[in-house]
């Protein structure tokens, strides 16, 4: 597989190609002596449940490294088939230079700035450091657990995401799960005489 970084290092393929350079779990520990940095992270701000165990994640990539490690489920298209979105409540980010909205998850909005309409072409890391006072002010109102979050801010977002137009995704059934509904509809279709 062809190298997806960037001059920085930093990855800047798909996911889906991401994923494949890394194993399940394997992700950067914070050590307990360092601070945790606010601006680490930032670009996921959005609130992932696994429905099996309730365990909550910030991130697309985490959630998924969750349900291929902890369930051993395929991916999360196979998760959706059978749980539906775990999507808690979407945060969504507004592009300070063009100021699109879009739902605040790292690869949305990476995507975003790669395609960007804006003579600026900025990576996450340099967007995030010219606009972090931004930044910082809105993850620090909205990287909050449902649960915690102040009751207005609550109404505010479950309001947008009643209204958003979330695009239909053509899920594709496990192989097992298809042929259970072959193996069904002939039993229905020539019953035992």
């Amino acid at each position: 597989m062809e190298d997806d970084s960037d001059a920085s290092g930093i990855f800047t393929g798909t996911l889906e190609d991401f994923l494949k350079t890394r194993k399940p779990g394997e992700e950067i520990l914070h050590s307990p002596e360092k601070p945790v940095n606010p601006m680490g992270n930032w670009y996921d701000c959005c609130e992932y449940q696994c429905k099996i165990c309730n365990e909550t994640h910030w991130s697309n990539l985490r959630f998924h490294w969750h349900i291929t490690k902890k369930h051993n489920i395929k991916s999360t298209k196979d998760y959706r088939v059978y749980y539906g979105n775990p999507d808690v409540l979407p945060r969504y980010h507004q592009c300070q230079l063009c100021l699109k909205r879009m739902v605040w998850e790292g690869t949305r909005i990476r995507d975003h700035l790669k395609r960007h309409v804006h003579p600026e072409k900025p990576t996450l890391e340099q967007y995030g450091e010219r606009f972090k006072k931004y930044i910082l002010k809105e993850i620090t109102r909205l990287k909050v657990k449902r649960e915690d979050m102040p009751e207005d801010l609550r109404v505010e977002l479950e309001s947008t995401a009643k209204n958003r137009v979330v695009p239909t995704i053509n899920l594709r059934k496990s192989a097992n799960q298809e042929y259970m509904d072959q193996l069904n509809q002939y039993v229905e279709q020539y019953p035992k005489t």
